[in-house]
């Protein structure tokens, strides 16, 4: 299996932030699955495309969590959000096999994203056997503010490492792709600043880079890459088609 599929972990972005992103999909159309954290005009449009975008969750169970207070309430109002949602990732990728078999067996999901395995090769789909349920577990192969963090971070898809065997979930953040992120410093300086769901592409200007390759240009050559015959696929559909060729 050597498939390229692209995830967005929406953080709390701002609806203009999103589209930035959505529109780049939308005009090759490529699909992507989107980890949703809160609820906007832009979110429920999102899911108005379900032929091109799958809504998935991206819920937050640190303390301090604005989505609920312990982690049934957490779920509960994503999914009130997202009703019908199949796929998680959690933030910060918090997990345990309790609340595996939970979000499994009382909420319904069914494919777990947040295991990650940095540039790995050889990645495979696995079943991970609940006692009251089945949870699909598809490893992350590289996520953007991950990557950053490298002594030499690299973001662009001639690197060896984005082609080894396998399959590769790509993890990317709007808020990067719209600062072409390098470093996570420019992002960490605008959050103490202002709450990232009331950044406009404006208010990133000053910040983006424009110096070197970054998360957008390494989100849009892999855009292109699908678009022009790579397989093209939600974690859904990925998930479907494994289950029934097996």
């Amino acid at each position: 299996m050597n498939d390229y599929l692209i995830t967005l972990d929406i953080d709390w972005a701002s609806d203009e932030i999103i589209e930035q992103c959505a529109g780049v999909l939308r005009d090759r159309n490529v699909k992507a699955t989107w980890l949703v954290t809160h609820d906007s005009g832009k979110i429920r449009e999102l899911g108005e495309s379900p032929g091109l975008f799958e809504l998935g969750i991206h819920p937050n169970f640190h303390p301090g969590s604005t989505q609920g207070g312990n982690p049934g309430a957490v779920l509960e109002h994503l999914l009130d959000i997202v009703p019908g949602a199949r796929s998680v990732r959690t933030h910060g990728l918090f997990q345990s096999t309790e609340l595996l078999h939970a979000m499994c067996a009382d909420y319904g999901l069914e494919h777990d994203l947040s295991l990650l395995l940095p540039d790995a090769p050889h990645i495979t789909p696995h079943e991970f056997h609940l006692p009251r349920g089945l949870m699909k577990r598809f490893p992350t192969f590289w996520e953007d503010d991950v990557e950053m963090l490298k002594p030499e971070p690299s973001f662009v898809l001639s690197d060896p490492k984005f082609h080894v065997p396998g399959l590769k979930i790509f993890s990317f953040h709007p808020i990067h792709v719209a600062l072409n992120s390098r470093s996570v410093a420019p992002y960490e300086q605008l959050k103490s600043e202002r709450p990232v769901a009331t950044l406009s592409l404006d208010d990133l200007r000053p910040f983006v880079n424009e110096d070197a390759p970054g998360a957008a240009t390494l989100f849009r050559e892999l855009v292109d890459l699908i678009a022009d015959g790579g397989t093209n696929r939600t974690v859904s559909e990925l998930a479907d088609e494994w289950m029934t060729s097996r």
